[in-house]
């Protein structure tokens, strides 16, 4: 014999009402708080990206780590930026993990090392020097000033610094 089934009962979903009311319910201080917290949210989330939305061309910057000890390389700093470059920096208290990171061979021994395009930069390389560098694209680790004793004393000056193009292996050459 069949059995019958009986009727079940069928409970109602809530339905959601998209009267005004609805949204009354939300109390005031949330609502201000949203309304502040939103803003300061996507300030930040653009902050905190602003290097991928607003990418700097490879040959306008340059990135400089220094020490506190460090009293020239402010000077240097100015000059590339007055220069139209664009200079990234960071103070930091031990040089050595930036040196192994930028590939920095152990005879360049200045006490700001810097990254321009790829290639170290030891000594304050003047802008029309980094530019050239850009042009021609020569092969090596980087450039280092010659006499790096002599260089503090002048920052940003002429374009006629005694340089040397360090290959894969930290042996220097002339670049003229």
């Amino acid at each position: 014999m069949p059995r019958k089934s009986t009727p079940r009962s069928v409970s109602a979903k809530p339905k959601l009402s998209t009267k005004p009311e609805a949204a009354s319910r939300v109390p005031k201080e949330l609502k201000i708080a949203l309304g502040i917290a939103l803003p300061f949210g996507a300030l930040a989330a653009v902050i905190l990206n602003w290097q991928t939305l607003f990418p700097v061309a490879p040959e306008k910057l340059v990135e400089v780590a220094w020490t506190h000890q460090c009293n020239c390389a402010a000077g240097w700093m100015e000059a590339l930026r007055a220069e139209g470059f664009t200079v990234r920096d960071v103070e930091i208290d031990d040089l050595a993990l930036v040196r192994r990171n930028w590939r920095v061979p152990s005879t360049a021994r200045g006490c700001h090392p810097a990254r321009y395009m790829g290639y170290f930069i030891d000594g304050h390389v003047n802008a029309e020097n980094l530019r050239r560098l850009a042009r021609e694209r020569p092969v090596g680790l980087g450039l280092q000033i010659k006499d790096i004793r002599l260089d503090a004393a002048h920052v940003g000056e002429g374009a006629t610094q005694d340089m040397v193009l360090l290959d894969e292996r930290g042996t220097p050459r002339p670049w003229p």
